[in-house]
């Protein structure tokens, strides 16, 4: 069933240069021997661009490939398999990369990968190739991540189990201090990103950790009671978790969940930056009387606590929500305790904004809510836009990749339902680079448009686009749950 995933997302990604109760966390086991099967990008008979001179890996290289060994010694010739080099076998040094060679890598996997303040070691696809890690056959997270100073990027993190009626087990977990997960694709799982440990015990647990660029759906599961699994789950006390231009959709619980149900773990030090959010929820086919709300109506993006901590050092810029109905919810801010401080600037929201229940401070300024803003009084923070209906026009959003240049995220807001809109990509993609732009709800699909980038504006097709149904659950996001035309989010890749 995976087997065409590498070759298809290798089109994408070798045109770059390569309130709820806690979900599950690790598990205490190793990972399993990585399987065969899949092919790279050399495999899916595609010519890859030439990877970015800026995205070379850094360090010295070593090799890790599905038909690799434990007694390799991480060369091209001799790869280790993939639970070995995610040991640090000898030799492998801070400031080095692991090169993870095209095809499917089966079971669940844990790093203990140790880099160094300014010197972290890289784990990633090679460039030009895909590698897929399918935890399926695993009970325990499809890769845990522990230690310090590791960088894990350009991977695709899935579970091929079909049953999408029983628990999960999540997509990564991190414990890891310093630790950056960067543009990788995590579908399929049960929680996507999960760090559900950060709390009075354990407060270093993924202390500063980074979750930039990636691209997260179709997590989660239903089970009688409501829908289980959300995108990012992400506890925090001490120093701060930095949350990127990341897109997350259409998951069977919540998009982004920075949220604690007990006083052991704490929800405060959140910078989140760029990201966008929608149709979260829209994977469950539970109906409301099930005992949970219809799924269209799970928040977005959600930072709160159910105890007695107050959310506190919270900041969010520059992300962009969209519910499919303005009255529907997208942001909701706290939970059950009173928070202290929330500072709001320059983010674009469709659908409901919530303030819950009370905050000591909340700053705003050059923010625009389409839709119903409660908890707070808005003629108290004057230098916002109000909306209460959809406007009119067409809104574009560019967010250029923090890590890898000639990649972005184009958001366009087509309020007008035209059926295609210019976009300006000059800041991204280089005259003369071959490009290709795709819509993240069928990231595995054709391009919507690729071609020779000659400078300007190019005409972005609005099209509604196919949809990428749950494994084991087609048909599930229903037409009515789809952004359809309204809401068209794109990766954009290029050569440079």
């Amino acid at each position: 069933m995976l087997g065409r995933v590498p070759c298809l997302l290798a089109l994408a990604i070798a045109l770059l240069g390569c309130g709820e109760g806690s979900e599950d966390g690790a598990g205490s086991g190793g990972g399993n021997a990585g399987g065969a099967g899949g092919t790279g990008a050399g495999g899916s008979g595609g010519t890859p661009v030439p990877t970015c001179t800026n995205d070379a890996p850094s360090g010295k290289q070593f090799h890790a490939a599905t038909d690799g060994s434990p007694s390799g010694d991480g060369s091209p010739e001799k790869p280790w398999d993939l639970p070995t080099a995610l040991l640090g076998p000898a030799g492998l040094q801070p400031g080095d990369t692991v090169l993870v060679h095209g095809g499917v890598y089966a079971g669940g996997f844990v790093s203990k990968l140790a880099g160094q303040d300014g010197a972290p070691i890289t784990l990633r696809s090679a460039p030009g190739e895909w590698a897929v890690l399918d935890g399926q056959s695993s009970s325990e997270p499809t890769l845990q991540v522990y230690k310090q100073w590791v960088v894990i990027r350009d991977l695709e993190i899935t579970n091929g189990k079909s049953d999408r009626t029983t628990a999960r087990p999540s997509g990564v977990y991190v414990e890891a201090q310093h630790a950056k997960l960067v543009n990788l694709v995590v579908h399929d799982v049960g929680t996507g990103i999960i760090c559900n440990s950060a709390g009075d015990a354990n407060p270093e647990y993924a202390l500063e950790l980074e979750v930039t660029g990636n691209i997260l759906f179709n997590n989660g599961w239903d089970e009688a009671d409501r829908a289980h699994g959300h995108h990012l789950y992400l506890q925090n006390r001490d120093g701060t978790k930095l949350v990127r231009d990341n897109v997350v959709f259409n998951a069977f619980g919540f998009g982004v969940h920075a949220y604690s149900d007990t006083d052991k773990y704490w929800a405060q030090g959140y910078q989140l930056t760029g990201n966008v959010w929608f149709g979260n929820g829209a994977a469950s086919t539970l109906p409301e009387s099930a005992g949970a709300p219809a799924s269209k109506y799970y928040d977005g993006c959600m930072v709160g606590h159910n105890g007695t901590h107050p959310v506190a050092r919270l900041e969010l810029s520059e992300n962009l929500g969209w519910a499919s109905g303005v009255g529907e919810r997208s942001l909701r801010l706290g939970w059950d305790a009173p928070n202290e401080d929330v500072k709001l600037t320059n983010n674009y929201v469709v659908g409901q904004t919530i303030f819950q229940p009370s905050w000591k401070s909340v700053e705003m300024t050059g923010n625009t809510f389409v839709g119903d803003v409660s908890g707070v009084t808005t003629t108290s923070h004057p230098n916002n836009t109000y909306l209460a209906t959809a406007p009119t026009g067409v809104k574009v959003f560019v967010r250029p990749n923090p890590f890898q240049k000639g990649r972005a995220h184009l958001v366009v807001y087509n309020w007008d339902d035209a059926d295609s809109a210019s976009v300006d990509v000059s800041a991204v993609v280089p005259v003369g680079a071959k490009f290709e732009l795709r819509r993240v709800e069928d990231l595995f699909g054709a391009p919507a448009l690729s071609g020779t980038y000659d400078g300007g504006a190019i005409s972005v097709p609005l099209a509604t686009p196919k949809v990428t149904q749950p494994i084991g659950a087609p048909g599930a996001i229903t037409p009515a749950e789809e952004a359809g035309k309204r809401f068209a989010v794109f990766l954009l890749t290029s050569a440079c």
